[in-house]
């Protein structure tokens, strides 16, 4: 990554906050990262004992159980061979990148189960982009990117892997779906009184 052009339009992009950030800056923020922040359909991101593709929100939450097989309403058109999924640390030991989402998402969707909520997809994404920017914050950067904010740039990657994620959804799971608490090993939330919220087309 360039050290010029590239940082001032990143400080800009950063300072700005809010509003949606461009693809191309989202490439720009990914590679600040060491390693860099990659993302893309689970079957193709491959996955080694130190490494491994990180579903958002669990893919559990789409199955009646388990992580495959039928899935619950609304959800049909959801593949998690084919979910888009980012790199994170694994090993699901304490304090790796894994552990620590794996960890989040499964105190969310216990407390969930215990006051009988199924949250919908919306409220999943809502609950899981602030835990990435956490994880974020400790992952290393470039030397090009220690002169940022880090914590600007952390929540930046969040909204980028969110953005990315979401867009994924779109034709496929509505946001308004409520998901089942697989990490608690939940029920499916029971079928809506009329319509559904799947659609047409493939994961």
């Amino acid at each position: 990554m360039g050290t010029s052009a590239a940082m001032v339009q990143l400080k800009v992009v950063l300072a700005g906050g809010g509003g949606a950030i461009s693809d191309a800056d989202c490439a720009t923020i990914f590679a600040c990262f060491d390693p860099p922040i990659r993302m893309g359909p689970h079957e193709d991101m491959g996955s080694t004992r130190e490494w491994q593709a990180e579903h958002v929100p669990p893919c559990s939450n789409m199955h009646v159980k388990g992580r495959d097989g039928p899935r619950i309403d609304g959800c049909t058109n959801y593949d998690t061979d084919k979910a888009m999924t980012w790199i994170v640390e694994d090993g699901q030991s304490l304090d790796t990148e894994h552990q620590r989402l794996t960890k989040a998402m499964r105190e969310f969707s216990q407390a969930n189960e215990a006051s009988k909520k199924n949250a919908t997809l919306k409220e999943w994404m809502d609950q899981y982009e602030p835990e990435a920017k956490k994880v974020l914050e400790d992952r290393k950067v470039t030397d090009d990117a220690k002169e940022l904010d880090k914590s600007a740039l952390s929540a930046a990657a969040a909204k980028c892997i969110r953005q990315k994620v979401d867009a994924s959804y779109q034709g496929k799971v509505a946001q308004s779906t409520p998901l089942r608490n697989g990490q608690a090993q939940g029920l499916p939330p029971k079928k809506p009184m009329r319509g559904g919220s799947g659609s047409a087309g493939g994961f």
